[in-house]
Parts: C-alpha cells; sequence; structure tokens
C-alpha cells in the first residue's frame, strides 16, 4: 500500500501547525516563559522523535524535559525532527501502512486500560502522531489564552483554504 496524499497532507498540515504555533509562543513572552507551555511542546516533539525513530528501526534517544535549559533547546529538537519526516516519507513511497507494527511503550498504558495492547498498523500510528499532536497544540492554545494571548488558528480546513502554506521555523 502506497503512502496516501491525504497521510502526507496530514504531516504537511502538522509541521506548519507546529511551527505556527512555535511562532505564536515566542512572540509572548508569558508563553514563552511558561513551563506548561515548554511541557507541552516538550512533549509534541518527543512524541515525534519515538514514533520516528519506531518506524525507521533507528529508535531515539529519550531526553527527559528537564534536560532542556530553555525553550530554545526544545524548539531546535522540534526542528530536527521536522527535517527527519519529510525524507522518510518521500524514501520510502512503498510503506506498507497495513504492516503490523508493535508499539514498545504501549505496555505502560496496559494496567490504565486493564488490557493488554492490541494489534496496530504502521499507518495507524501514523495517524496516531498526527492526532495526538493536534491534541497537545489544542492544550497549547487553550494556556496562551489563559495567559492573556489570542491563540493562532491552527485547524487543517484553515491550511487548506490559505493554500496549503509552508511556514519557516522562527530563528
Amino acid at each position: 500500500m502506497q503512502l496516501h496524499n491525504s497521510l502526507n497532507e496530514l504531516f504537511e498540515h502538522m509541521l506548519w501547525a507546529d511551527i505556527t504555533v512555535w511562532k505564536t509562543v515566542l512572540a509572548f513572552p508569558k508563553g514563552r516563559e511558561d513551563i506548561k507551555v515548554q511541557e507541552l511542546l516538550y512533549h509534541i516533539h518527543l512524541t515525534h522523535h519515538a514514533f520516528l525513530g519506531l518506524w525507521t528501526g533507528d529508535g531515539y534517544l529519550y531526553r527527559k524535559f528537564p534536560d532542556f535549559k530553555n525553550h530554545n533547546e526544545i524548539l531546535e529538537w522540534g526542528k530536527d525532527v521536522h527535517k527527519k519526516f519529510a525524507p522518510f516519507r518521500e524514501n520510502n513511497p512503498e510503506l506498507d501502512l497495513g504492516e503490523n507494527i508493535t508499539v514498545p511503550w504501549a505496555k505502560m498504558y496496559n494496567e490504565v486500560l486493564t488490557k493488554t495492547d492490541g494489534p496496530t498498523t504502521l499507518g495507524e500510528t501514523m495517524m496516531q502522531l498526527v492526532m495526538h499532536s493536534n491534541y497537545h497544540r489544542g492544550q497549547i492554545n487553550a494556556r496562551l489564552r489563559s495567559l492573556g494571548a489570542e491563540p493562532p488558528m491552527l485547524d487543517f480546513i484553515v491550511w487548506l483554504w490559505l493554500g496549503k502554506p509552508k511556514e519557516e521555523w522562527p530563528k
């Protein structure tokens, strides 16, 4: 099964949305310095690194939140993983999205779910990453609003209406 165009679009939207939220955070001092915002940005990029390492078989170097000195280090870490997503997709056009894949950290949720983790496919994990990132960007937007900022519109359809813009990472 080929990597569908719509999945590629979801990854392109994820990049745009991450950059857009980062620009908003960096432009708003209270948001930039807020530990909760930093933790959520860290978690988004941690998840990106974890799934990409799973898909490539390369694994990833787990970094704890306290390992980052400031928001700029988290930003650079996020830029780094996003630079790797496009080549991964482009260099693997024949990915079998229906291939079963074992998510090593799934067992952490067995007690909460009161059952063992079930089968998961490569395509499902790709969708999980996109949806998980959206969820946490929504939390960041809610936090920014509570701190007094106007959060950006990050909806997929807004991205489409804007002509699928490609954003540049903040410096």
